[in-house]
């Protein structure tokens, strides 16, 4: 059995930057994918300019979004136009066969159409146990997603996972010859509780969903989603027909924090898998890539000291509470949903006020496409927001406000971490 210094299990954004980033420092690398590139993953498909620029994703295959479209209780419509693209959509299956392909190309051995099983860690090392055979390997990462079966065998699930998470429901629509042109990204919020619906318009395809908690759908996820485009007048005039509730599938997504702990002897957890999900929007191909780049820098300096220990792995919890653009916008994104979706009669004054405030409709989509952090947007909004919409804020959510101006939320699941 050979050995491997870093067994990879996950051939998504998170999985193929760890492998390409170590690949790169010269390690023995192995990823392990259940499916085989192209595969579909249920996904809104959205890309942020942070995401692009930090990790050179080429966009041969993206479409540019620079115009955005929300909607709100009331029937308040923004419309929030740019002359520069505000972010990119990408078909998945497209973005992680480049990613996955980039990770093979940097010297990472690839493994597709096997699924893990289970992970054995012990002091000789890492075994993952696939059905076509056992790999041996000096430490692992999890990048195997939501359901991670690595996150599992280390014990590192928490309770109410599924429970206490989101739920999304999509379908795909050819784009439409006739029928009304729509903006290049639509949001419909405050429908669901926390969360949204969005129709985004592809190169050749509408791409149709819903982000929500699992508490808030109020019969199956998929029905609520025939239920949105047959009755929101602006959604179904999008569309062609209704979809067949068998054209329409769906994913869970951590919309609440990252696991209490990331690391373990010998292992680290990365993107889904470890939580790191905007707990704003619910967008992860940034904060899957970020974690995979710090756990791939912590990793290499482990390797190199021969300690691959719990106590030496621990560094890279650290080391993505302390950065800006995760841990501090895991607990910002809370604080911020929690605010805007407390309740119809704010989010509603918010996007009225927005409508005749273009810096203020220009935050929002903004923060939508992560062009600003969550912490920064905090300051804006109270700057921006007209004295009504502040005693509307005061009024409709008193604790939410305290608890965003004093910044105190926990980045993690539950609300509690290690």
């Amino acid at each position: 059995m050979p050995l491997f210094d870093v067994v990879i299990v996950g051939g998504g954004p998170a999985g193929s930057t760890a492998a390409e980033k170590l690949s790169e420092k010269g390690f023995k690398v192995l990823v392990v994918e259940k499916e085989r590139h192209p595969r579909r993953k249920v996904c809104g498909g959205a890309l942020s300019l942070r995401a692009v620029r930090k990790f050179r994703i080429p966009l041969e295959k993206a479409v540019e979004v620079r115009n955005v479209f929300f909607w709100g209780p009331g029937e308040v419509r923004l419309t929030v136009p740019s002359d520069e693209p505000v972010g990119y959509l990408m078909r998945r299956e497209d973005l992680d066969s480049i990613l996955f392909r980039r990770a093979s190309d940097a010297g990472a051995q690839v493994r597709e159409c096997e699924t893990v099983k289970s992970v054995l860690v012990d002091q000789s090392g890492v075994t993952v146990i696939t059905t076509s055979g056992k790999y041996k390997g000096r430490a692992v990462i999890g990048a195997d997603g939501f359901s991670s079966r690595v996150r599992d065998s280390l014990g590192l699930t928490p309770r109410d996972w599924y429970r206490g998470s989101a739920f999304c429901p999509v379908c795909y629509f050819p784009l439409p010859e006739g029928g009304e042109r729509s903006a290049d990204t639509e949001f419909y919020l405050g429908i669901f509780g926390e969360g949204y619906a969005w129709i985004f318009r592809h190169a050749d395809h509408l791409n149709i969903g819903i982000g929500t908690f699992l508490r808030n759908y109020s019969s199956h996820p998929a029905d609520d989603l025939l239920k949105f485009l047959r009755e929101n007048y602006d959604a179904s005039k999008r569309i062609p027909r209704l979809p067949e509730r068998s054209e329409i599938v769906g994913a869970y997504i951590p919309y609440d924090g990252a696991v209490p702990k990331t690391y373990a002897n010998r292992a680290l957890l990365v993107g889904d898998a470890a939580g790191f999900v905007s707990t704003l929007t619910g967008e992860g191909v940034y904060f899957a890539m970020l974690s995979a780049e710090i756990a791939a820098d912590v990793l290499k300096r482990a390797l190199e000291e021969d300690d691959l220990s719990e106590e030496r792995l621990a560094e890279y919890q650290k080391r993505w509470l302390e950065e800006p653009e995760l841990g501090e916008m895991l607990s910002y994104g809370k604080l911020l949903r929690d605010l805007l979706f407390k309740d119809q009669r704010l989010l509603s004054s918010i996007l009225r006020a927005a409508a005749g405030d273009e810096k203020l409709a220009g935050l929002l989509r903004d923060v939508v496409f992560g062009l600003i952090g969550y912490r920064e947007a905090t300051r804006e909004l109270a700057k921006r927001v007209p004295l009504r919409v502040a005693l509307d804020m005061l009024l409709l959510a008193p604790r939410e406000v305290l608890r965003l101006a004093s910044g105190s939320a926990s980045p993690f699941f539950g609300g509690k971490g290690r």
